[in-house]
């Protein structure tokens, strides 16, 4: 808000803790806590000088080559997720194979996901 000219424009795309690949990243890498802290502070915008214009939902999709493109994104994060990844492997691979819908590309997921719209006044 303290950019923005008056007037100005913000739009804030923001992935929410539900959906297929919500749920193949959790055991991993869980922003449950941080997508939910997200939500909240866009309800708190209205406190900072920004008006809520409008609020769309839409399904994002995701898509991996292979199992091992979906790891090393994963992974790539920071150490403990490396870490967890190892440990639950098996789960997430079956997950991945069952969450997932493959096409002739590899694997698509779905990730619902929350537009929000502002406008400072």
């Amino acid at each position: 808000a303290r950019v923005l000219k008056h007037g100005g424009r913000l739009y804030i795309s923001e992935p929410l803790a539900e959906g297929p690949y919500f749920e193949l990243m959790q055991p991993a890498h869980d922003e449950t806590v941080a997508r939910a802290k997200a939500q909240e502070a866009l309800r708190n915008a209205p406190e900072y000088g920004l008006l809520l214009e409008k609020t769309l939902s839409h399904i994002d999709t995701v898509k991996f080559k292979e199992f091992e493109a979906f790891h090393d994104r994963i992974t790539a994060i920071n150490p403990n997720t490396r870490d967890r990844f190892v440990e639950r492997e098996d789960e997430i691979r079956r997950s991945f194979e069952t969450l997932g819908t493959r096409d002739e590309d590899g694997w698509a997921f779905e990730q619902p996901t929350r537009v929000h719209l502002f406008r400072r006044s």
